[in-house]
């Protein structure tokens, strides 16, 4: 094929034309050949990703919205641009709200998308950018946008289409439609319908579905319960499971934006017309936004460091359109072999997913109904009341004196692992608070999870506790162990109000007691005590990343003696991923390999060994073995901080 057939081609694939398999996998073939065309593509989508250049999408029809808030509100408003939240006069409707859409009439479309090109190409001619520019914006500004938004979504309804590119050879796209039903605070639907056409009948289509609503849980779909084929169910759950999470971050992306770190490429601009925040992240980091990709069925793998662009409407911070984009990291090329994925350009995506229509009304009676036909299982939560808790757990509950604004959602005692334990919960919207207490916790790791190593905090009633980190499926969370009592408190808030909550309780947080670091456990020990508690000379670093400190230090046992870990993590930061491990322990040689892919490097003058999958650095050193870890460090960080050792 010539450069301007390929360029068409480009063109006509961009705008959602289905090309042949032999057309399309002859640009796939010409374009890493050259240089020309490989520009044009490039160009081509970073101009469609800051214009949006494309067939014309969905204008809304805001008509009955304007008239909603007009009888509403005795001032009327005149944005024209609805909003999650419903008129607090109709709350308790039971009327669904008409959705919102953004589609045109297909005939018009062709006529609409030419204007659109004119306009782009007529700019571009000039000389000149577009009228009106994307302007920057603060990461903290995000942060704290999300953070109000999330308790103002009460009830929500949403459909988004999403398509996938090489799922495989003889399928280079799938197309799916994604159905989301939300109500306050715990009943949530999804529903993926897949809309490919496949080439064989072997080929199982990806359709799933989920249902929370409150104390049941349900799941269906090829693979979506293991082996499990027609889906299963859960009873007796307890209050934001984290084994049966809300996949909320498709209306809000709570656990997604919840911190700063990490994010790039922060502005303000429009996108279909509406005021919209532009946001760049990796996929790991995003992962909680593409909670399908996890829930069953076979989906394309991607890789830790894909780039991740999403925009949000600027004033209810609902995902308009997300797309991943293939990281441009050189190990990616090594990982693409490995999954058979051809080579991906870093200017095409990889995924899209953009919003179709969305309502604020409150989803029809039956739509969180779950399955009947599948025997649950039970999560072991049994409903109580506040007022006796006292008498059927047979302890006072200690409450914390601020809530953060939320109110009181429910109050369960858990059986199992956790019998005994109380569980008092509060919730608005997508934000909610855990309180979970127990009498006869005895250690020996700290009471809910969070682990020894985890950052210990000072708290505003001169105790302490143990923080750690939200996680794409966990929110933040403070473990505090106190006189007769152990809490332990998850929160999506905010770690300052998460913090202060934690102190606002009647008690005062205790360091674990040394009892509960049992011979052959791992014992926490101050930094300059590392010395005494090893034969070798540890090394440590003399020099951090920018923004890290120390969380914590623990001696371990090893098979050569004993060994120590060390753990840094971002000032103030609330990412999981925000962690650098060093360890050191007295060896000759290196663990057996666990990744396929590896590479050696030398480091400090001696042999070494990388693994991407990991961001792990290992090597002997004077009879030591060393590694450090930080997730999103790669090996020029990595060489940088084991250089500073000493």
């Amino acid at each position: 094929m010539d450069c301007k057939r390929v360029q068409a081609a480009i063109s006509e694939r961009m705008d959602g034309e289905h090309l042949s398999h032999r057309v399309s996998d002859a640009v796939d073939r010409h374009l890493p050949g050259c240089a020309e065309c490989s520009a044009f593509e490039g160009n081509a989508w970073r101009l469609r990703e800051r214009v949006r250049f494309g067939v014309a999408e969905n204008v809304p029809d805001l008509v009955e919205p304007i008239m909603s808030a007009v009888r509403a509100e005795t001032a009327s408003s005149s944005t024209g641009v609805a909003t999650l939240e419903k008129p607090r006069t109709l709350a308790h409707s039971k009327a669904r709200a008409p959705r919102e859409r953004w589609d045109h009439p297909r005939s018009l479309a062709p006529i609409v998308a030419a204007a659109v090109v004119g306009a782009i190409v007529g700019s571009v001619v000039a000389g000149g950018l577009l009228s009106s520019q994307p302007t920057p914006l603060a990461a903290a500004d995000v942060v704290r946008g999300v953070d109000a938004a999330a308790s103002r979504v009460q009830d929500y309804s949403a459909t988004f289409a999403v398509s996938e590119y090489h799922f495989a050879p003889n399928v280079p796209v799938r197309r799916f439609t994604v159905d989301v039903d939300f109500s306050s605070p715990e009943k949530l639907r999804l529903d993926v319908v897949d809309n490919t056409s496949y080439p064989s009948a072997r080929i199982t289509p990806n359709n799933l579905s989920l249902v929370v609503n409150g104390s049941r849980w349900s799941s269906s779909g090829p693979g979506s319960c293991g082996s499990a084929e027609v889906g299963c169910a859960v009873r007796d759950r307890p209050p934001f499971s984290s084994t049966t999470p809300l996949p909320t971050d498709l209306i809000v992306p709570v656990a997604t934006l919840g911190q700063t770190e990490g994010l790039s490429a922060l502005e303000r601009g429009r996108i279909s017309g509406r005021p919209a925040v532009r946001v760049e992240l990796s996929y790991a980091r995003a992962a909680p936004l593409f909670p399908y990709l996890r829930m069953g069925g076979t989906w394309r793998p991607y890789f830790p460091d894909d780039r991740v662009v999403l925009w949000l409407d600027a004033r209810t911070y609902l995902p308009l359109r997300t797309a991943i984009y293939p990281s441009a990291d050189p190990a990616r090329r090594a990982w693409e072999e490995d999954h058979g994925l051809p080579t991906e350009s870093p200017a095409r995506p990889i995924l899209e997913s953009s919003i179709l229509s969305f309502d604020r009304g409150r989803p029809p009676g039956g739509t969180f109904k779950v399955r009947a036909d599948t025997p649950a299982s039970s999560e072991g939560a049994t409903a109580l009341r506040l007022a006796t808790v006292q008498t059927d757990a047979g302890f006072a509950p200690v409450l914390p004196a601020d809530r953060g604004g939320l109110g009181l959602y429910r109050v369960v005692e858990m059986t199992g692992a956790d019998a005994g334990s109380v569980l008092i919960t509060y919730a608005d919207g997508l934000s909610y608070l855990k309180v979970q207490e127990s009498a006869t916790w005895n250690g020996p790791t700290p009471y809910g999870g969070v682990t020894p190593e985890s950052q210990q905090i000072a708290l505003p009633n001169d105790g302490v506790g143990l923080y750690a980190p939200a996680t794409p499926v966990l929110g933040r969370r403070i473990s505090i162990h106190g006189d007769g009592v152990d809490v332990y408190l998850e929160t999506n808030l905010s770690r300052k109000e998460l913090v202060h909550i934690a102190g606002s309780l009647p008690l005062r947080g205790l360091p674990l007691p040394a009892s509960w670091l049992a011979s052959g456990e791992p014992q926490r020990i101050p930094l300059d005590r590392l010395a005494d508690a090893v034969s070798f000379r540890p090394l440590l670093p003399g020099r951090l990343p920018g923004g890290y400190d120390l969380a914590s230090a623990q001696s371990e046992p090893a098979s050569g003696g004993t060994g120590f870990t060390v753990f840094f993590q971002q000032r103030s930061s609330d990412l999981a991923g925000a962690t650098v491990r060093l360890h050191e322990e007295p060896s000759t040689s290196l663990p057996p390999a666990s990744s396929a892919h590896q590479s050696v490097v030398e480091v400090r003058g001696h042999p070494g060994r990388y693994t991407p999958d990991r961001n792990e650095l290992e090597w002997i050193e004077n009879g030591v073995y060393v590694a450090i870890d930080g997730n999103g460090l790669r090996l020029p960080e990595l060489l940088t901080l084991a250089a500073t050792l000493r």
